[in-house]
């Protein structure tokens, strides 16, 4: 999204979104599990994927919490 004039609050100009994917890139390092090592994937305090399947298959999850 390409900001239209300087009054246009509806969309960023190129740089806030490349500012804006450099921060998200620190903060998922910090939260989710991005590895793929025994070590991250039970690091603590991070979120971590439950289920996934590929793009082409169709899959469906139910999840109980308490």
């Amino acid at each position: 999204m390409v900001k239209k004039d300087e009054y246009d609050n509806q969309h960023y100009d190129s740089a806030e979104i490349v500012e804006e994917l450099r921060e998200w890139k620190k903060t998922e390092l910090d939260y989710f599990v991005v590895g793929k090592t025994a070590e991250e994937k039970r690091k603590p305090l991070k979120w971590k994927v439950e289920y996934e399947t590929s793009p082409d298959k169709r899959a469906e999850m139910i999840a109980l919490s308490r």
